[in-house]
């Protein structure tokens, strides 16, 4: 959810559906992120959309560690580690306001810690977590009027309240949470709505927008006490204040948020007793379940063979788009392999003879992006010439040529892509030299994998063919 700039009389829009959800301080929510206020870290509040803040249930331990300091007993560290956690979630609700987020807050009322000798009360702050500075009046009453349907059914669950909230006119500063000084933004009430109000008319659910500045870094600035940006930067997400509810649970209101303002439908997650809890009914179709499975487990062994069978045969299409001297002549090696011949390393070249029954042919491979040359048939004859030196017997040669490498197999050999050029097929006519193209080499491995042509047959066409081979019809 990204912030949008500033339009006089605009309400951020309510969160779309598939948003992002964290709750804090309520857990057992299906669906959604959920983490209590102490225990484990928090997530990055940065990577939500929404978060449902209950508040309420932070309280306890609020007054645990308050009673403990009051009672003049040690300091601990969970106690200043609490301090810290509520410090840093008001830093991150802050930066997730600034960024376009959406808070829905349940703000609990106000506590009190005491120590019995002698008589003695301190108010316990337990707003802490706030992003926003806001401020209340201490009263109590039993009226509330619904001023925004969207929150009915939640409100429908307050019959008392013990505080209302203090409207921020228009324009009015209010304190952003942040880490540091230097990090330290403010906003300006742009904005606010009530949601509730009591019978005098104060709201006791509240809906504040503002707009966000930045510190500023004109030193000017700073020198006349304007320590922040006087245009905004953004809008905030709305942050959406509500009273603690007396007829439900804190755990339903959470609920009745979820359902009604993120449009999730709550659902409690199943405790530990509910999963394991057997039902016999279903025993038949456990068995039934199991004897599925192993059938599952069988094909699986059956076509796991297949599967690799598929991939290495895939393979080979590198021949018929490869370059390059390691590459190329790697792949096509390997494919006169699988149609039956034996490879040997050319004691007179780079490459390699191939061989079938005693009898040995020189290939020699070539990638190009467009013909073959008579560059490629000079280096082959020079290498026939090598072998008859060193043997003293003549040998066939095979020119295998990856030609149009760039272009489908398809469109190749036409008149605008033909493979080998007359003079090309003229000089290897001359020299016993055996023309392959990949796309030849390509199907004659089809072929034999489905058993249309055998080993034989095609050693005998590049045996005895001078020019361009064809290895299957």
């Amino acid at each position: 959810m990204t912030s949008k700039q500033i339009r006089e009389g605009d309400f951020p829009d309510k969160p779309a559906k598939g948003a992002k959800v964290l709750v804090i301080g309520s857990l057992g929510h299906a669906g959604v992120t959920c983490v209590d206020w102490v225990g484990k870290s928090h997530p990055n509040l940065a990577d939500f959309d929404v978060v449902i803040v209950n508040g309420p249930s932070l309280v306890p331990h609020l007054i645990q560690r308050d009673q403990s300091e009051f009672s003049g007993g040690r300091r601990e560290e969970s106690w200043e580690g609490l301090r810290s956690m509520t410090s840093r979630v008001a830093e991150r609700l802050g930066a997730l306001l600034a960024s376009g987020g959406t808070v829905y807050a349940i703000v609990p009322d106000v506590a009190f810690v005491k120590r019995r000798e002698p008589p003695d009360i301190r108010e316990v702050d337990t707003r802490p977590w706030l992003p926003l500075s806001v401020h209340f009046n201490k009263e109590e009453g039993d009226t509330v009027e619904v001023v925004d349907d969207a929150f009915a059914r939640y409100l429908a669950h307050v019959r008392r309240w013990r505080y209302s909230f203090k409207v921020p006119p228009s324009g009015a500063h209010i304190e952003v949470a942040s880490a540091t000084d230097q990090e330290a933004e403010h906003a300006t009430v742009t904005r606010y709505r009530s949601l509730a109000v009591n019978r005098q008319g104060q709201p006791i659910g509240l809906e504040i927008t503002a707009s966000v500045h930045r510190r500023t870094d004109s030193y000017l600035a700073r020198a006349v006490g304007d320590r922040y940006e006087r245009d905004p930067y953004q809008a905030s997400g709305p942050l959406v204040l509500l009273p603690p509810p007396t007829e439900v649970s804190d755990e339903e209101a959470v609920r009745i948020l979820l359902e009604d303002c993120c449009g999730i439908q709550a659902r409690a997650t199943a405790p530990a007793w509910a999963v394991s809890l057997e039902l016999a009914a279903n025993r038949e179709l456990q068995d039934e379940i199991r004897a599925r499975r192993a059938d599952i487990d069988s094909i699986h062994k059956q076509l796991e063979p297949l599967l690799k069978e598929k991939e290495r045969r895939e393979a080979f299409k590198a021949i018929l788009y490869e370059t390059g001297i390691s590459p190329l002549q790697g792949t096509v090696e390997a494919a006169f392999k699988e149609l039956g011949f034996k490879t040997l390393p050319s004691d007179v070249s780079d490459e390699f003879y191939i061989e079938f029954k005693g009898t040995r042919a020189l290939a020699e491979v070539k990638g190009h992006d467009k013909s073959a040359s008579l560059t490629d048939l000079r280096q082959l004859i020079d290498y026939q010439l090598a072998h008859e030196q060193k043997h003293g017997t003549a040998v066939k040669s095979v020119l295998v040529v990856n030609a149009w490498r760039k272009v489908p197999p398809e469109k190749r050999g036409l008149a605008a892509t033909l493979i080998f050029p007359p003079n090309v097929v003229g000089r290897a006519e001359a020299n016993n030299i055996a023309l392959l193209d990949t796309v030849q080499l390509f199907d004659a491995l089809n072929a034999l994998w489905l058993q249309k042509t055998g080993t034989q047959q095609l050693f005998d066409r590049l045996l005895n063919t001078q020019g361009v081979v064809t290895l299957v019809d």
